[in-house]
């Protein structure tokens, strides 16, 4: 998703997009990592009778936040740029008679989200999900609809009189009334 010029850009760009991937492994698992800690002593506070639930520190509470932050954008621009590549891969899975676009993005999403659920961190989860719904809306959703109501209107003419009968037939059946 860096580049298509050739072969040195797509393998630089391939191990960028590794890379990136690796990164965003480490970062939510350190977030994880913050998640427990903080418990941790929030639970050791608790019993010690100095209970609260105030940040341990709260430059390290803004720190875990900027992390999440930083965290949320690298995984938004990942997620974009893989599923802008995978949109461009046209390709149909003989098998289930889908577009291997839509099984690539479905995956994608799912690696995304649940990297940013592990996270244990709202200010990272909640964002990410935010972003996958409407990632999902425009790539799938909104190019479904519209092609399936080019074929609505593509079978107007044919069907028009078959499925007028078929909706008076329904306003009759009482269980539709």
């Amino acid at each position: 998703w860096l580049g298509d010029a050739g072969g040195e850009v797509a393998d630089a760009a391939s191990a960028d997009v590794l890379k990136t991937d690796m990164l965003l492994e480490e970062t939510s698992q350190v977030l994880k990592m913050w998640g427990r800690f903080e418990a941790l002593v929030q639970q050791r506070l608790e019993r010690a009778g100095e209970g609260g639930h105030a940040p341990l520190s709260p430059a390290l509470d803004s720190e875990a936040h900027v992390l999440a932050g930083h965290y949320v954008a690298l995984e938004e621009a990942y997620l974009r740029g893989c599923v802008a590549k995978a949109r461009a891969n046209n390709a149909i899975n003989e098998e289930t008679n889908t577009a291997t676009m839509v099984e690539d993005v479905f995956f994608l999403v799912q690696k995304c989200c649940l990297r940013a659920f592990a996270t244990r961190q709202l200010m990272a989860a909640l964002p990410l999900g935010n972003i996958a719904g409407e990632v999902l809306r425009v790539t799938l959703q909104e190019p479904l609809e519209a092609s399936s109501q080019l074929l609505r209107e593509q079978s107007v003419g044919v069907a028009t009189k078959s499925v007028a009968g078929v909706f008076k037939l329904q306003l009759k059946n009482p269980h539709f009334a």
